[in-house]
């Protein structure tokens, strides 16, 4: 059981450092307190794709979150400004995106997004500070893959994915 663990810990570590920073730093920040002592939370900054900004949070000493800085500079100098937004314009324009496998885990540790359009349709994405599901609004072209048809849907894809890491962190220490 150790050893599928670690395995599945390192290939998780692997797929983060394989990405973009542009993409690291559109994932949510994770306020969940994996330690259960409120004393041990600490404030750090994250990017806010949806307000185009550094913002703190409470960090609570889970591990795994690749949008968590110590410093308001750190975080501008990693993410600020140099997100690229990936449009065209015309009348028989198609959106072209760069499609990337990814884990369950890393698809529902990503932040919530609108998208590109002016639709408005309900969804579900994941969160993983309240490890649940929350409803938002899609424009119906655009975003990410954390969004799902149902909260079934999405409960039933990363409960178990986001969890997991949670379990393998206490078997590791």
């Amino acid at each position: 059981m150790m050893k599928n663990s670690v395995t599945a810990l390192t290939h998780f570590l692997d797929e983060l450092h394989s990405l973009d920073w542009q993409f690291l730093c559109k994932m949510q920040p994770n306020g969940y307190d994996c330690s259960n002592a409120n004393d041990s939370l600490q404030y750090r900054f994250y990017y806010d794709v949806l307000m185009n900004a550094c913002k703190t949070y409470q960090y609570g000493l889970c591990d795994l979150n690749m949008n968590s800085f110590h410093t308001l500079r750190e975080c501008a100098d990693t993410c600020d400004g140099k997100l690229i937004l990936l449009y065209c314009s015309g009348v028989n324009c198609c959106l072209k995106m760069i499609k990337v496998k990814l884990s369950d885990d890393t698809i529902c540790r990503l932040q919530h997004d609108f998208g590109s359009c002016e639709n408005y349709y309900p969804m579900w994405y994941y969160d993983v500070t309240e490890r649940t599901c929350k409803s938002f609004s899609y424009s119906g072209c655009g975003g990410n893959e954390n969004r799902f048809p149902t909260s079934g849907h999405c409960n039933t894809r990363c409960q178990p994915a986001v969890g997991e890491y949670k379990r393998i962190k206490t078997l590791l220490d």
